[in-house]
């Protein structure tokens, strides 16, 4: 710590002896322990003093305890620790030196005044570096901004844009549709009697009408991996898509499996059944009524998509529902196993290729009554390995707490 006390000695006597004078032992010290070390401890415990400069003074301040247990330094040693600050604490403290007839009488004086200079110095030495800091930060950043070229926001253009999303009550309430049936097919590549079930979905839709049913082929590697893993080399039909709707829905124990318009039947807890039983199950929701119409049109330009969708709502609903716009591609050529072999060749049909939004529904956000209508406008850039010729589009409504299919509709792309 720099010591004015001793400066000021040092000033006024021009003596060694008088400096060690200031180092005899003073009643209430320790043992071994002078004024100005006792002094030194008190400034260095001193709360308002723990700044970033206090290890450098506790560095000065061992060097002068130092010297005052040994009588034999020289004036010359402590003048060259002191080092050159001394002079501006002499000139800061010479109107009272002035007046300063006894170093030892006005000990008490000292101290006060040695603790307001140091407690000043330290301070302002505080305050610098932290203002010196900030302007360091404010032209680093400054330099930055000025020299850097803006860079824009990243945009995918891969995800859908909705450039239209409106909704009002109708003054006219539309004719009901019929309702149509949702078949989805939970699949995988490597499982073996999962192409027949694929063939029981084909065999339905030969004969029901295509605005009837309508087929998708959930692919997800997120489960079983025994029987949906892709395989190397060839087109890998798994999505996360599909593994999103499988999740929601409830994962089957067994492959191929299926779910019937998201629909639990009798006493079942489960949604997926078994595809021996889904021709039955598909008559059953046949018979249902459907209170919202689903009307779909497209525009394509090379590969830019954009799908209009248009919701009607033949009567009123008190439950909450959601909607879902899927793509789905037909004609698909990889590898598959089979009951006695593998297939490099194999066609898979109706493979669930992309959502728009979230893949297990996007809310409603409106009274569900009788004329309500929305309307959105969704734009997309097709991805180059998809067969334009053989996608569809399907939107599918769904009660937002049972899951269930209240209507669902497909054109082709």
């Amino acid at each position: 710590m720099i010591r004015p006390t001793m400066a000021l000695a040092m000033e006024k006597t021009k003596t060694a002896a008088a400096l060690r004078s200031l180092a005899m032992p003073a009643k209430g010290c320790l043992l071994g322990e002078t004024r100005s070390t006792n002094f030194s401890r008190a400034v260095l415990s001193n709360s308002r003093l723990k700044t970033p400069a206090i290890q450098s003074n506790k560095r000065i301040h061992s060097k002068l305890v130092t010297w005052q247990q040994n009588p034999k330094v020289s004036t010359a040693r402590v003048e060259a620790m002191c080092n050159l600050k001394l002079r501006s604490f002499h000139a800061k403290a010479r109107p009272w030196k002035a007046n300063l007839k006894d170093c030892r009488s006005g000990f008490l004086d000292i101290l006060r005044f040695k603790i307001n200079i140091v407690s000043l110095i330290l301070n302002k030495i505080y305050y610098f570096c932290v203002m010196k800091r900030l302007v360091f930060i404010g032209s680093f950043l400054a330099l930055a901004f000025s020299a850097c070229e803006e860079i824009p926001p990243y945009i995918d253009f891969t995800k859908p844009t909705v450039s239209k999303d409106t909704t009002y009550v109708a003054s006219v309430i539309p004719a009901a549709q019929h309702k149509a049936v949702l078949i989805e097919d939970i699949t995988g590549v490597r499982c073996n009697n999962c192409p027949n079930a694929a063939q029981k979905a084909l065999d339905i839709l030969a004969q029901k009408s295509e605005d009837s049913v309508v087929v998708m082929a959930l692919y997800s590697g997120d489960y079983n991996v025994t029987f949906t893993a892709p395989w190397p080399g060839f087109i890998n039909v798994n999505s996360v898509y599909s593994g999103q709707v499988i999740n929601q829905l409830g994962i089957p124990n067994a492959l191929p499996n299926g779910y019937i318009d998201r629909a639990k039947f009798g006493v079942q807890t489960v949604r997926f059944n078994a595809y021996p039983n889904w021709p039955n199950l598909v008559n059953q929701r046949l018979r249902s009524a459907t209170p919202v119409n689903i009307k779909l049109e497209k525009t394509l330009s090379g590969r830019s998509l954009t799908v209009k969708m248009k919701l009607e709502y033949n009567s009123a609903s008190s439950n909450n529902h959601k909607y879902s716009l899927f793509i789905t591609e037909s004609g698909i050529v990889s590898k598959q196993t089979t009951l006695t072999a593998y297939d490099d060749n194999y066609v898979h049909n109706h493979v669930l290729r992309y959502a728009f939004g979230n893949a297990v529904g996007n809310a409603l956000n409106a009274p569900l009554v009788a004329g309500r209508t929305f309307e959105k406008l969704l734009d997309f850039e097709v991805p180059a390995d998809y067969n334009l010729a053989k996608c569809h589009i399907v939107c599918v409504v769904s009660d937002a707490t049972t899951e269930e299919v209240i209507n669902v509709r497909q054109i082709d792309l």
